[in-house]
């Protein structure tokens, strides 16, 4: 199967959106909505951004997130290209990482790359539907939170 420029970005591409108010002082729903209008555009994906503290629509119900505030949350692209990125705010990095990845693989989850380092916490996990990557720490603007990158799983 081929994977588009595009299918690959787009992930990265919505944490820039959560990230980028730190790197320009701009607020975050403005600059959320120029980026999103940007890929959109070029893109032609549909966007959802959240930015009043809910899950994007059609995050997955089977993926656990630890609670707390969601700070920024975005969906993009609809039915297999679908990516979800969320950010919620916690207080453990060590704490919140431990119930992610607990609660993953109960929920079928499995992993080849976790870990904990100098207090950010990190992995990668996959079910054969969806695959999540996730990390807890300073989000680099000094806010301690889980980020989740959900993703349709390639096969």
């Amino acid at each position: 199967m081929t994977i588009s420029r595009a299918h690959i970005a787009i992930p990265f591409l919505a944490l820039a959106l959560l990230a980028g108010p730190a790197l320009t002082g701009c607020s975050s729903q403005t600059l959320a909505e120029g980026v999103a209008e940007g890929i959109a555009g070029e893109n032609g994906q549909e966007i959802d951004l959240n930015t009043d503290g809910g899950l994007p629509d059609g995050f997955p119900e089977n993926i656990p997130v630890v609670d707390g505030d969601v700070i920024s949350g975005v969906s993009v692209g609809d039915g297999e290209t679908q990516t979800w990125t969320v950010q919620i705010a916690i207080t453990d990095p060590e704490a919140a990482y431990n119930e992610i990845k607990t609660g993953l693989e109960k929920a079928g989850f499995t992993s080849d790359f976790t870990g904990m380092n100098e207090g950010q916490g990190y992995g990668t996990f996959d079910d054969g539907v969806h695959s999540v990557v996730i990390s807890t720490g300073d989000n680099g603007t000094n806010v301690v939170a889980a980020t989740y990158i959900v993703a349709q799983t390639m096969r």
